[in-house]
């Protein structure tokens, strides 16, 4: 009796070990995956129309500028496009997250200012009359401020920070898989009966996903976070969206988890049935062939 319950303890262990090993992976994965990677951060900024939204708090801002100049607000006509927006701002993140400088594509929106300032002037008979130096320094002006609001906010200071995650995962993933699997192996082979070894898989897997789905749960359905009031708006909607698909990441994955522990139990349970079937089965044709020698005899 003694042995029965100092294997339970033991085996116990390795699967609470186990656990413990599987919610630390699978949380430093999804937070990465979901929150703070090139990919992740690209697929947020599509699906909330990002640049849209970051366009027109551009072209509020150059409006601001222009207005002491006296130049229209129709200079930025056909300049500022939905994929110069692409381009830079993704171009940032991807260099800025490698820890390099990116260089933002200018070119086309000079050229563009330009081309329709002078449009302006000739049309006022203004032309010839204003310094080329006055030109270029309202649209140095206008690109120095779209190029402020291309850049994301705290990207560049959360890098450096990003960078050494990205490096830790290398040794915590694989660190972790190996305590998983050697947990698992020593459960292996302590248990006589195999369905006890999947009993104790499907409690690792319905303990692992309950840890990692019950504060997401609890912060979802709070919606503290949702409520953060960050300036300008579009940065405050996408650090909200980040956070949201954190926490749908963790809860899917956490009711995955309880889901294949649930069938594995099941599994383990229907074993146990057939193991207790053949047993009886082996037992009950001992027992005919005892009679037989008896009734022989």
């Amino acid at each position: 009796m003694n042995k029965k319950k100092d294997t339970r303890i033991i085996c116990s262990i390795f699967a609470f070990v186990q656990t413990l090993s599987m919610v630390l992976m699978i949380m430093t994965v999804l937070l990465y995956t979901s929150f703070l990677s090139y990919g992740s951060i690209i697929r947020n900024l599509n699906s909330i129309n990002y640049y849209e939204d970051i366009k027109e708090y551009t072209l509020e801002r150059i409006y601001d500028i222009l207005i002491p100049t006296g130049l229209p607000n129709s200079i930025t006509d056909d300049v500022f496009t939905l994929e110069t927006y692409t381009f830079n701002v993704n171009g940032y993140i991807e260099s800025t997250l490698n820890g390099t400088v990116f260089e933002f594509e200018t070119t086309e929106i000079r050229d563009g200012l330009t081309r329709n300032i002078n449009a302006f002037l000739e049309s006022e008979g203004l032309y010839g009359y204003v310094e080329q130096s006055v030109i270029d320094e309202v649209i140095e002006a206008i690109l120095e401020s779209y190029i402020s609001i291309a850049k994301l906010p705290f990207l560049s200071t959360i890098a450096d920070y990003i960078g050494i995650y990205r490096q830790l995962l290398n040794y915590i993933v694989p660190a972790c898989l190996v305590i998983i699997a050697f947990c698992a192996y020593m459960n292996f082979q302590i248990n006589k009966w195999k369905h006890r070894f999947y009993r104790y898989q499907a409690y690792s897997c319905v303990a692992t996903g309950l840890m990692i789905t019950i504060i997401p749960l609890i912060i979802k359905v709070w919606g503290g976070y949702a409520r953060i009031a960050l300036q300008p708006d579009y940065i405050n909607h996408f650090i909200v969206y980040q956070i949201n698909a954190l926490l749908h990441a963790f809860i899917i994955v956490g009711i995955l988890l309880i889901i294949s522990g649930v069938l594995i139990a099941w599994l383990s349970e229907k074993g146990r049935e057939t193991l207790i079937k053949e047993i009886k089965s082996k037992y009950k044709k001992v027992d005919k062939v005892d009679n037989t020698s008896i009734v022989e005899s």
